[in-house]
């Protein structure tokens, strides 16, 4: 893991935002696109690699019967299946986390990266084939958007009545 300090931008300051059901996740999807405009001029915060590790652990261990495990030498949340993997400089030179996620959100997230100048979310390797999706935390990052794909990875692999009894 690597400890430097970088300059990261945070659309908002961290709290652990609460897990909505996936009941409002319709809602959600209407409402994000007036969100996008909010990381355009976001005041640069110094957070390490390490803090943004320890927010998406916080996010993934805030779910029903999550476990954490080491799997391929990073840091893994599994709900019986894995649903999301760190990808610490894994091959290339960024810093992010690779999400399982329902039909049609990785096209959606990745054409959100239009007209952002820096691109927040890319196809993985090895998991892009099945649908998940890539995403950078070395750059402007709204944490609601993390948040909602940290959900929706959990809401698509979890066992049904799990999902039923959230």
């Amino acid at each position: 893991m690597v400890a430097a300090a970088v300059s990261f931008r945070c659309a908002q300051p961290f709290q652990l935002p609460s897990i909505l059901p996936a009941a409002h996740t319709e809602r959600r999807l209407r409402s994000r696109s007036a969100n996008r405009s909010v990381s355009g001029n976001l005041p640069i915060v110094t957070i390490t690699p390490e803090e943004c590790l320890q927010r998406v652990r916080a996010l993934c261990l805030a779910l029903p019967e999550v476990t954490e495990r080491v799997s391929h030498g990073e840091p893994s949340w599994f709900v019986r299946k894995q649903f999301l993997t760190m990808a610490d400089h894994h091959h290339d030179d960024r810093f992010g986390f690779w999400a399982a996620a329902p039909d049609g959100a990785q096209q959606r997230w990745l054409s959100t990266n239009e007209g952002l100048g820096e691109p927040r979310y890319f196809y993985p390797p090895y998991v892009g084939g099945r649908g998940w999706i890539g995403v950078y935390l070395d750059v402007s990052q709204n944490w609601h958007d993390v948040t909602e794909i940290v959900d929706d990875a959990w809401t698509f692999v979890a066992p049904a009545k799990l999902r039923a009894a959230r």
